[in-house]
């Protein structure tokens, strides 16, 4: 997306993933408007394919991920680009990680009604766009295993049935050498509090 971007807005491809780039102010501005936040006030970095990265509050991003689900105002142009981008996540949802990957499995799954993204170190975001909501979870430790029990904690929690597709992201059983099941990794129920 950013080459395309890169070459729309400049006219070329090279130096597309210097933070100073045109393309990549774009990103920044357009986040920076979803999270309602100042991105550079945080830490930030360069990703594993060179690209830079931003941090900031798991809340932003969860506003960011519920803004996305339709769930604030955003401009006509804006929410119709989220439109698009959810739309065209449930056509192709083998694009965002390929196969076997809990995030095309879960976008698969739950076509327009939830959109998910894995991130870096245990970083899980969906939008429930029928719900306009938007969550983020972190697993401390980083691992990715976690976190996609996590999120099939949320998404079960919301009230959506968990398909058998994804069952084995969201209640994984773990094995020893011999290929025995010597355990599972699970989330208890939500409580929630009005």
């Amino acid at each position: 997306g950013v080459l395309v971007l890169s070459e729309v807005m400049s006219g070329r491809t090279f130096g597309r993933a210097d933070l100073t780039s045109a393309a990549q102010q774009h990103v920044l501005g357009t986040l920076e408007g979803m999270t309602g936040l100042d991105l550079m006030r945080y830490p930030h970095g360069i990703d594993g394919c060179g690209a830079p990265v931003f941090s900031a509050p798991l809340g932003n991003w969860a506003r960011a991920f519920a803004l996305f689900a339709g769930g604030g105002d955003l401009p006509d142009s804006r929410h119709e680009a989220c439109q698009r981008i959810r739309r065209s996540i449930a056509a192709e949802p083998l694009l965002i990680a390929g196969h076997g990957k809990a995030c095309s499995a879960i976008n698969a799954a739950y076509g327009e009604a939830i959109t998910v993204k894995t991130g870096a170190e245990g970083v899980y975001s969906a939008a429930f766009h029928e719900l306009g909501l938007g969550a983020v979870v972190k697993v401390r430790d980083g691992n990715k295993r976690g976190a996609e029990v996590a999120i099939g904690a949320v998404i079960r929690a919301l009230g959506y049935p968990i398909e058998d597709s994804v069952k084995g992201f969201f209640q994984p059983k773990l094995l020893n050498w011999a290929d025995d099941e010597v355990g599972d990794i699970t989330m208890p129920n939500f409580v929630f509090f009005s």
